[in-house]
C-alpha cells in the first residue's frame, strides 16, 4: 500500500535517530535490520512482554495440571479481526473427522465476529462452537482446554501461546511471523502448520487430541 511505502520511508529516517530499539523476536530483529537499516547494536530483543499478576502465578502454581480439563475442549483466544484468522481455525473444524468429539471455545472480540458466527450457523458448527466474547482472565479457559489453536497471518510475539504453554496445554499454531516458531522452539513445544491451511491444522488437532491421557 502507498501509505505503508511512506510510512517505511519515514521510518528509516526516525530509526537513526533512536538510543534503542525493542523488538518482542528475533524475526522483528531481522525485519529491523534488513528493512529499516536498524544496526543490531541498537536492538533489544525482550522474547516476551507477558506480566502475571501474583494471583495468577499462586494459581498456577496450587493447580494439579489436570483438574478441570475437558478432554474435547479446543480454545483459541485473541481479538476476532482478519489478521487472526480465526475462519482458517473454524473451516479446519468442519474437516475433524466425523464422530470425533470435540468444542471450540472462541476467546475474544471484534470486528469479524458476525463473519465467523455465520460461517458456523452455515457450516453445522454452532451446536460445537462457543464465543466468549472478551474475558479479562484468559487463564480460566486455558486451564479448562486440552489444545489451544493459534491462527494468526502474523504476531508481534503470541501472549496467548506462552500462556497455553504455562498451563501445559497443548498447542497448535500457524508458523507465522514472527513469535510462534521461536515460543514454540521450532516446532518442539508445539505443532507448526502454513499458514491459511485448514487441511494441515484439521490434522494437527486431531494430533494433539489424540494424545489426550
Amino acid at each position: 500500500y502507498r501509505q505503508n511505502r511512506i510510512a517505511y520511508r519515514v521510518l528509516r529516517l526516525l530509526y537513526r535517530h533512536a538510543d534503542r530499539v525493542v523488538a518482542l523476536t528475533e524475526g522483528a530483529r531481522r525485519d529491523l535490520n534488513k528493512n529499516f537499516a536498524v544496526p543490531d547494536r541498537k536492538i533489544s530483543v525482550m522474547q516476551t512482554n507477558a506480566v502475571l499478576p501474583p494471583e495468577i502465578i499462586k494459581r498456577l502454581e496450587q493447580w494439579d495440571g489436570e483438574t478441570g480439563r475437558d478432554n474435547d475442549l479446543i480454545v483459541s483466544v485473541g481479538r476476532l479481526s482478519p489478521e487472526k484468522d480465526q475462519m482458517t481455525l473454524l473451516r479446519a473444524m468442519t474437516l475433524l473427522r466425523t464422530g470425533r468429539p470435540w468444542r471450540l471455545a472462541i476467546v475474544g472480540d471484534g470486528a469479524e465476529r458476525s463473519a465467523l458466527e455465520n460461517f458456523a450457523r452455515q457450516n453445522g458448527l454452532a451446536g460445537r462452537v462457543t464465543f466468549a466474547g472478551h474475558v479479562a482472565d484468559p487463564f480460566a479457559w486455558m486451564m479448562r482446554a486440552r489444545v489451544a489453536v493459534c491462527s494468526s497471518v502474523y504476531e508481534g510475539l503470541g501472549n496467548a501461546i506462552i500462556e497455553a504453554l504455562a498451563c501445559g496445554t497443548a498447542v497448535v499454531s500457524t508458523d507465522c511471523p514472527y513469535g510462534p516458531r521461536e515460543i514454540l522452539q521450532g516446532g518442539r513445544y508445539g505443532a507448526l502448520t502454513p499458514v491459511g491451511d485448514a487441511a494441515a491444522m484439521a490434522m494437527a488437532i486431531e494430533a494433539a487430541l489424540t494424545l489426550v491421557p
